[in-house]
């Protein structure tokens, strides 16, 4: 009973602490996905084709690109 009472005023920390890894976790699945890694190199495909990238620019996007997903998949 004690502990509960003691623990009160920090329960709302605890749900802003909780909260934030929640959105951490989504953002780090959205932007390390199989899917979004796929999507952003069909979106360098489909710049470099209407030219508004030249080849060294496309090549160092979707390097970073794929760097990320290396990235990633190491941790």
């Amino acid at each position: 009973m004690i502990g509960t009472l003691l623990s009160l005023p920090v329960l709302p920390l605890k749900a802003v602490v909780a909260i934030a890894k929640v959105i951490a976790d989504e953002a780090d699945r959205q932007l390390y996905s199989p899917a979004a890694i796929r999507r952003e190199l069909d979106e360098l495909q489909r710049r470099k084709a209407a030219g508004e990238l030249d080849e060294d620019e496309y090549r160092e996007a979707e390097q970073r690109v794929l760097n990320r997903a290396l990235h990633r998949r190491s941790e």
